[in-house]
This record gives structure tokens, C-alpha cells and sequence, in this order.
């Protein structure tokens, strides 16, 4: 999506969006990461040599692709890969244990999986290695950031595919994008299927919600840290990460703690001051990962901040730039799941 004036330009898909960004704006950064910067002109032609690359190794459209890895600048690399070779990705849960992973590759018949070799305390080589011992379907696996025996590398596969002259598959907004699969709190996890014209729906919602748009660039917004939503200065300053809370009613000897934010969506005023919304994720004290319960939290800032702010008591509607305030805390037996927005009614009726 583009923003032109007052005009939003609206792609089918982000395979679509990428393409047009690309040419128009090459040199420009589209993702900031500790590793690196990548623009979109790298983003395209590296995503389109790995697309070549994956069809050139057999794979064909409409096969799942699995990614278990951290955010990193690669990731957006590998989705849009598979997105332009007409194949679905399937993200795997940073978190996952054996019985986990094996359970989500088989389930989804993944053909591959891209990984990073670990992730804190997780070995994902060696989980990859006994998890496909149990999955019929799973045909390559794919190292970000290095080589493994039996394993195919990532940077060789783009050098690869950059050699390529194979055609790349028309992809349409109805065609099958992603499968999310749900945390399986009360079952096994269920996995969802979104289109790409889904993908770009939500990316429109979320920048009508920011009144962030293409042109648009912040010094400091949401960054990702180790495949955590981080709001980059003001994190642990009243959202407690790591430490552990206090919840009535839970099992004697069990705390969960808050790990970071996660399913975030805001809106900006015309004061210029941002709400970001977020449920927090918990650092499992019972044992279920994604079961604790946690809290919906909110931060108001200033849009415009590029360093952090301290404003005089008073001068915000809150008194609180800056800090993560605790709107509502889950009790023992339930989870927070997400945020969302509905027009407040005067806008309903300046719209009719």
C-alpha cells in the first residue's frame, strides 16, 4: 500500500505491493534489524532468487513451507520467497518443543522448513532432525546463517536462484498466503489459512489505525527483538519484564512473568500522541506455554519522538508518556488474546 495525498493505492498482494515499492524505491530501507538494513530492491531480488531457487529444487505451488526461526532480516526475505513461488509458509512458534514441532510439520505436511540452528535455549537443528524421523512429507531442510550436514544453506540457495531464468507463478490476492497455527491452549493447535488479499487487509486496517503510510519513516517506533514486539526505549519501564506477578486464585508455587507484547495495534490522535494497545506474553510458570494469564497493556507516546520523552504531570491525558500502563489483568483461568477497535460513535455519525 502507497500513499498518495489524500489517494491510498491498494495492491492484490504483497508479492504485488513489493514489486512496484521495489522499482519506485530501491535504495529505500524497508526493514532495520542489529544484523543490518534491507531495502526493498535487495528485499525483491533476493526473495525473487530464492523463489527460483525452491521451484528449481522441485517444489510446486500450493506446497507449505515451514519457517522456524527468530526475526531476523532474513525472514521477510523467505516469506516473501515462498509468496512468490506460489507456495504457502507455515510460521513455526519460536517456543516450540519436540512434541510441538513434530506435531506442526506433520499436520501441515511442511515439504521444507527454513531454521536457524538455535534459539536460546532451543537446539532447532537437533529438534528438526528427530521431528522429521515422524513427518512423511518433510523433503529439505533449509539453515539460515550456516551450513549443516544434510542440510541445504540459505545464502546458497539465493546465489543459486539469482542464476535463474525459471519463470515465476502469477499469484492472486485469493490464493492461499499462510498457515497460522493457534497456541493450543485447550487442544491441539489448529492451523488457520490466510489468503494474501487477507495479508493486505490487515495491513491497511493497521495503517489506518497508525496513519502510518508508505512515505512515512520513524527513527523510533515498534522494533522486534529476538521475534519479540518491543516499543524500542520505554520496555521494561512498568512492564516488568522477567519479573514475576502475583495472580489470585493460581496454584500455590506458580508466578508467571511478562516475556513481552504481542498482537499490538494503536491509533494516532491529532495532538500528535500515539496509544499502542498489546496483550503481553507470559515466561510459562505452569508448564503450558501461552496458557498463563496475562495483562492488556497500553503506552502513549508522542509520534513524533525519535529519543525518550519526559513531559511535566498533566500535560497528556494520561500523565504517563513513556510508560506501560496495566489496563486490565487476567484472572486465574483466563487469557488475553488480542486488541481491537471499533469507531468511536461520533465518527460512526460524521461518516453518515
Amino acid at each position: 500500500m502507497m500513499a498518495q495525498g489524500e489517494v491510498i493505492v491498494a495492491f492484490e498482494t504483497p508479492v504485488a505491493a513489493l514489486t512496484v515499492v521495489a522499482r519506485h524505491s530501491p535504495d529505500k530501507n524497508a526493514f532495520v534489524f542489529p544484523e543490518g538494513a534491507l531495502s526493498f530492491g535487495d528485499w525483491n531480488n533476493r526473495s525473487t532468487a530464492l523463489a527460483r531457487a525452491l521451484l528449481d529444487l522441485g517444489f510446486k505451488r500450493g506446497d507449505n513451507i515451514a519457517i522456524l526461526a527468530q526475526n531476523s532480516i532474513y525472514w521477510p526475505i523467505v516469506q516473501l520467497a515462498v509468496a512468490k513461488a506460489g507456495m504457502v509458509l507455515v510460521p513455526l512458534n519460536t517456543y516450540y518443543k519436540l512434541e510441538d514441532l513434530t506435531y506442526a510439520l506433520v499436520n501441515s505436511r511442511a515439504r521444507a522448513i527454513f531454521f536457524t540452528p538455535a534459539f536460546r535455549t532451543n537446539k532447532y537443528l537437533d529438534l528438526i532432525r528427530e521431528a522429521a524421523k515422524q513427518s512423511e512429507d518433510l523433503r529439505s531442510k533449509v539453515v539460515i546463517g550456516g551450513r549443516a550436514e544434510e542440510c541445504l544453506g540459505l545464502d546458497d540457495l539465493i546465489a543459486e536462484g539469482a542464476a535463474s531464468s525459471t519463470v515465476l507463478p502469477t499469484i492472486e490476492g485469493e490464493d492461499d498466503a499462510a498457515i497460522i497455527y493457534t497456541s493450543g491452549t485447550t487442544g491441539e493447535p489448529k492451523g488457520v489459512m490466510l489468503t494474501h488479499a487477507n495479508l493486505v487487509s490487515n495491513l491497511i486496517d493497521s495503517s489506518g489505525q497508525t496513519g502510518v503510510y508508505y512515505d512515512d519513516s520513524y527513527d523510533r517506533t515498534l522494533v522486534l527483538v529476538n521475534g519479540i514486539w518491543q516499543l524500542a526505549y520505554v520496555l521494561q519501564d512498568g512492564s516488568e519484564i522477567g519479573i514475576p506477578y502475583h495472580v489470585p486464585d493460581y496454584p500455590a508455587g506458580i508466578s508467571p512473568a511478562t516475556g513481552g507484547c504481542r498482537n499490538l495495534t494503536g491509533e494516532v490522535h491529532r495532538d500528535g500522541i500515539v496509544d499502542i494497545y498489546a496483550v503481553t506474553s507470559t515466561l510459562s510458570a505452569s508448564g503450558d506455554q501461552g496458557a498463563d494469564p496475562n495483562k492488556l497493556v497500553k503506552v502513549s507516546d508522542l509520534l513524533k519522538a525519535t529519543t525518550p520523552q519526559r513531559v511535566s504531570e498533566g500535560s497528556d491525558r494520561n500523565g504517563r508518556l513513556g510508560h506501560f500502563v496495566t489496563l486490565r489483568a487476567a484472572k486465574a483461568g483466563e487469557v488475553l488474546r488480542g486488541v481491537a477497535f471499533a469507531p468511536r460513535r461520533e465518527e460512526r455519525d460524521r461518516e453518515h
